[in-house]
């Protein structure tokens, strides 16, 4: 009798161990399931910094999922994106920055030939080389208001562009900042510019109208070259020296209006138009000097 209590209660031990055994388990398979449902909504709710690929706090380049974006948004993380990050991306349409301050590097968007729109970072102080070379679908820029400089090519062959917004800092545009924007028909140049750059307008052919700000110093060489639809220059008593070539091959340029302030001018800055009427004041440097500029296509007049 008891062989059999003592037989009975072994096997109530061993029921009771193989059921906490089977509850521990099922306990523990739970808990695994739960913390794979956890992983899930957090991958489910990445940010658009997966976009990129980083050093730091850099941007070195577009990751592979970012290069399948239309619209990129780069975060407020961002302090600096580095030389060529986003170019030759043909899908890329719209970018704007959540951080003001972020440092941009040449060539950023080189060849994105789908960007159309751009804000900028508002705390920038110059558009650096190349940013925006061969953006073939950019139409409108509208140039942040700390910008002083506007580096070489930084807008060139963008070929869709009709509207610029310049700011009132800016006091250089650099060599062949705007060449070859094919659409490109008025710009009204900011009274703080002092500076126009080698080539900085060169072979914009639907290019018709310029006003110049107030300020301007400097009109270097081959600035205004073959821009064929220009008809009238009238430069502001600011004008100081105008490089050579800076107006030939305009085709369609009627008259320009040279300033008193003017000290020097290359003997090849203007000609090859049909006929150009060269308005002067009467005892002006380019009075004076008239006949070391004149290429036989040119007719002096006064106002």
């Amino acid at each position: 009798m008891k062989k059999i209590s003592f037989l009975l209660v072994v096997v109530i031990v061993l029921v009771s161990v193989i059921f906490s055994a089977c509850g521990g388990d099922s306990s523990s398979t739970q808990g695994n399931s739960g913390s794979d449902n956890v992983g899930s909504v957090s991958s489910n709710n990445v940010s658009s910094d997966d976009y990129f690929i980083w050093e730091g706090t850099a941007i070195v380049e577009l990751s592979e999922k970012g290069l399948k974006q239309k619209e990129i948004v780069v975060p407020s993380s961002c302090t600096e994106i580095y030389a060529g990050a986003f170019a030759e991306n043909e899908t890329l349409e719209t970018v704007s920055f959540e951080n003001d301050s972020v440092i941009l590097s040449r060539g950023i968007f080189r060849d994105c030939t789908s960007l159309k729109n751009v804000t900028l970072p508002q705390n920038i102080s110059e558009i650096p080389n190349g940013l925006f070379l061969n953006c073939t679908s950019l139409e409108a820029i509208e140039i942040p208001q700390d910008v002083v400089k506007i580096e070489a090519n930084a807008f060139a062959d963008c070929s869709s562009l009709k509207n610029i917004v310049f700011n009132n800092s800016l006091l250089e545009i650099g060599r062949e900042s705007f060449s070859r924007c094919d659409n490109l028909a008025q710009i009204n140049l900011p009274d703080s510019l002092e500076i126009v750059g080698e080539y900085a307008f060169a072979y914009n052919n639907m290019l018709s109208k310029v006003s110049f700000g107030s300020n301007v110093k400097e009109i270097k060489e081959w600035s205004f070259h073959k821009c064929v639809a220009l008809k009238t220059i009238k430069l502001p008593e600011s004008v100081k020296s105008i490089g050579s070539m800076a107006f030939v091959y305009c085709d369609n340029l009627e008259s320009i209006y040279l300033p008193a302030s003017l000290e020097e001018i290359d003997s090849k800055a203007l000609g090859q138009a049909h006929l150009l009427k060269v308005y002067v004041k009467a005892g002006s440097y380019a009075d004076q000097n008239f006949e070391s500029f004149q290429d036989g296509s040119l007719e002096k007049n006064y106002y």
